[in-house]
């Protein structure tokens, strides 16, 4: 901001060597300028969301293993070093931490070879693995005494790791594994500066780089090694391939005021070229949307986008508050509208571009004239509006809205609505409608019978047992009119789009009953929710919906001296 007002400042110093039509023309052009810059800026930072789950340890990498589902590992290096892993299945509204953290090495890439299957390494050679998209990290196995600082999935079930040992007389280290993981080979292992990344564009052909100015190229799975010439002496920190052919290797020096640095290929490695190397902070990981839209990040608070595929680069200013001081070690996106960058002293940004979510959920209880509709909503940021609209035409040719209100949320939130004035004994159609500057999002359309007494009682109850994979889901009913087939929904989002009949399965009575019903398969560590149906002769009628509480294997709670004095 400060930037854009001195040029604007300089641009007014000018002026006085312009005819006063000119001049006027050229301050209204550029205060416009100065504020559509000012807007972009602020609706770009607003996109980005700050945590800070690891309190004060640093986070050295990040994947993104589906829609909301992050995980981060790091800690700390020096002395008692720490190991920091944590996981969320909810953009970041909450996290989870891994239950082997504590006083060992700390980790420094991650790579999966699906939605749920992955390895972890770190300092002392240590490889660690999940099964469940991050949430849990089982022991370590100890391959290699090396540095590990990156480990990639090549396909076919073939990782490969690049560390080495940075000491006076260093190494450079490569291994792969064939069998996802099970066994891992040291395939290169040889005096030189120690390599900070690898990448492979297929099983075969792969590269390393490292400190130094160091490239080790292969073509053969790692049988063999070549040694291409940089056409500059850096760090480098990061390489990656957005085809076979166009690639980029990026780092910089942190001596003197430090040297920012891109080198690019485009014909598969055979020849790199300097695409930037001026001063600035170093560059520490590098990671590419889709084949055009990429993010580099770095030291003193770098953040660089490109969206014509790396030939361009353009600083972006994520965070206002930033000093200038951070470092940013980590960045990936998933896709454009889902990213996240990690950083020193537990730094971490989530970008996310999500559009409104809007769901119908059912009613609450329903009398002769009166009903209560029930709904939820996520506007991911967004400056949104709901509303209910209901009628007894099931074409809604004529229809009422409840009051429309405002909201911007970043979590789901559960909406509930009394309607009055209905006519006894009528069929009425409802749907729960949000509504944005350019877009209109529809819940399903239900329906309810005004014919049951206001007495009438059909509740939704917290679940209990609540395992890693299974649960029990409970409800309540009372002076239930007639014969009820009993339900219960659920589902990981709103929509709940499984179903398991209830225990009893049927009611004929206007008795209260505690219902309930057993359900397993689930998928630990994600967020579930819940409702009991009822079908009767006059309709179907909902209880309300309930959060499933996380069913996780292991909940800690993190703190700033959790291990001791650090």
């Amino acid at each position: 901001m400060e930037t854009m007002f001195k040029k604007y400042i300089s641009v007014r110093c000018l002026l006085c060597h312009t005819s006063p039509l000119a001049v006027r023309r050229l301050q209204f052009r550029t205060l416009i300028i100065f504020f559509l810059c000012f807007i972009s800026a602020i609706t770009h930072a607003q996109q980005w969301n700050y945590y800070n789950p690891t309190v004060f340890y640093d986070v050295n990498t990040v994947d993104i293993l589906g829609q909301g589902v992050i995980a981060i590992g790091g800690g700390k290096e020096a002395n008692d070093s720490v190991q920091v892993m944590f996981q969320t299945t909810d953009y970041g509204a909450t996290w989870n931490e891994n239950a082997h953290d504590g006083l060992k090495p700390w980790i420094k890439s991650m790579a999966f070879s699906d939605s749920v299957n992955g390895y972890a390494v770190g300092y002392s050679g240590r490889i660690i693995k999940s099964v469940d998209a991050g949430a849990n990290w089982g022991f370590d196995m100890v391959p290699v005494n090396r540095e590990l600082n990156k480990i990639v999935y090549a396909g076919a079930g073939i990782y490969f790791v690049a560390g080495g040992k940075k000491t006076n007389d260093s190494v450079q280290t490569i291994l792969e594994s064939l069998d996802y993981g099970n066994t891992w080979y040291t395939i290169y292992d040889s005096w030189g500066s120690w390599l900070k990344s690898v990448v492979f564009t297929d099983p075969q052909k792969g590269f390393a780089v490292g400190d130094n100015g160091v490239i080790v190229t292969t073509t053969d799975g790692g049988s063999t090694w070549g040694y291409p010439v940089p056409p500059v002496v850096r760090d480098f920190n990061g390489i990656t391939f957005i085809n076979a052919n166009i690639g980029y290797i990026i780092g910089g020096s942190s001596s003197g005021t430090g040297r920012k640095t891109i080198l690019r290929t485009s014909d598969g490695g055979l020849n790199w070229n300097v695409l930037l190397d001026t001063a600035g902070g170093t560059l520490n990981d590098i990671s590419f949307a889709d084949s055009l839209v990429g993010y580099i990040v770095g030291d003193s608070a770098t953040v660089l986008k490109t969206t014509d595929g790396g030939l361009s680069w353009i600083p972006l200013v994520i965070d206002t508050n930033l000093t200038g001081n951070e470092s940013f070690n980590t960045v990936k996106f998933y896709d454009k509208k889902l990213g996240a960058i990690g950083g020193k002293a537990g730094v971490l940004y989530v970008y996310k571009d999500l559009p409104v979510e809007a769901f119908t959920l059912g009613t609450g209880q329903i009398g002769t004239i009166d009903a209560t509709l029930k709904g939820a909503i996520d506007t991911h940021t967004k400056n949104a509006k709901y509303a209910f609209v209901y009628s007894s035409n099931i074409l809604f040719s004529s229809s009422l809205n409840t009051q429309e209100v405002n909201i911007k949320n970043d979590s789901l939130a559960l909406i509930s609505e009394n309607i009055q004035g209905l006519t006894p004994n009528t069929t009425y159609y409802y749907y729960f409608k949000a509504t944005t500057a350019t877009d209109t999002i529809y819940g399903d359309t239900l329906s309810f019978y005004t014919g049951v007494n206001l007495s009438v009682i059909f509740q939704t109850l917290d679940a209990t047992s609540v395992g890693t994979w299974a649960a029990k889901l409970n409800g309540y009913i009372n002076r239930c009119p007639g014969q009820a087939s009993l339900f219960f929904e659920y589902g990981t989002s709103p929509v709940l789009d499984s179903l398991v009949t209830a225990i009893p399965a049927i009611v004929n009575d206007t008795l209260p009953h505690i219902i309930s019903a057993p359900i397993a398969g689930l998928q630990a560590n994600k967020q579930y929710f819940f409702r009991l149906k009822v079908i009767t002769g006059t309709g179907t009628y909902w209880g309300n919906v309930i959060k499933l509480r996380k069913n996780k294997i292991y909940i800690r709670q993190r703190t700033a001296n959790k291990y001791g004095s650090l």
